[in-house]
């Protein structure tokens, strides 16, 4: 090799590019690109396979329905439900999801889930407009209190 073979760059840029890779990654596109289909898909046809028993056949279905992937970061899966008993049927059934996750994407090393809760419609306390005293009052001197 001679020496026009080697590039010299500053630290700067070596910095720059390094983070500019790592920020940019995207688990779908890594899916999209390397296996033709995106993550969400493989997720929904993985939760489509289990079958639970009785009445529960189709909790599968049920469990795509009340999920979604918000991100995949150091082998964990963080996944969004719209209640918590839709995390305990995820516990349930975690290792049969991470077996078949890794047939469906042998390239991942995903070993685990993360949850969250989505966040209901209701108005929280910091929606909720403060009344002043004298409002207080006269609506407690209204009812008679």
């Amino acid at each position: 090799m001679s020496r026009e073979d080697f590039s010299v760059q500053s630290a700067s840029d070596l910095l720059n590019n390094f983070f500019t890779d790592v920020l940019s990654f995207s688990p779908e596109k890594v899916f999209s690109e390397a296996e033709g289909s995106s993550l969400e898909r493989g997720w929904k046809t993985v939760l489509y396979s289990i079958r639970g028993y009785g009445e529960e056949r189709d909790i599968g279905e049920k469990l795509a329905a009340h999920s979604r992937i918000i991100d995949l970061r150091n082998d964990v899966l963080f996944l969004e439900t719209d209640h918590s008993g839709w995390i305990q049927l995820f516990g349930l059934y975690k290792k049969r999801i991470l077996t078949a996750l890794k047939k469906e994407f042998p390239e991942l090393k995903i070993n685990g889930f993360s949850f969250t809760l989505k966040k209901s419609r209701q108005a929280s306390s910091s929606e909720l407009r403060n009344i002043t005293v004298e409002e207080k009052e006269r609506w407690l001197e209204e009812r008679g209190l």
